[in-house]
């Protein structure tokens, strides 16, 4: 009887996936990150090598 349900549940697990929504990515353009830009793209930051 154990067996059985085990397969029941493990079968039951093998249906189709339901399908995700897309991840949406935002950016911001705030003014504030401009000196931080600047700042990379001037080489005054590890980030830009």
């Amino acid at each position: 009887m154990l067996a059985v349900l085990g397969l029941v549940l493990g079968l039951s697990a093998c249906g189709q996936p339901t399908p995700q929504a897309a991840l949406k990515v935002g950016l911001s353009n705030w003014v504030g990150h401009d000196p931080l830009v600047l700042a990379r793209e001037q080489g005054f930051t590890d980030a830009g090598n």
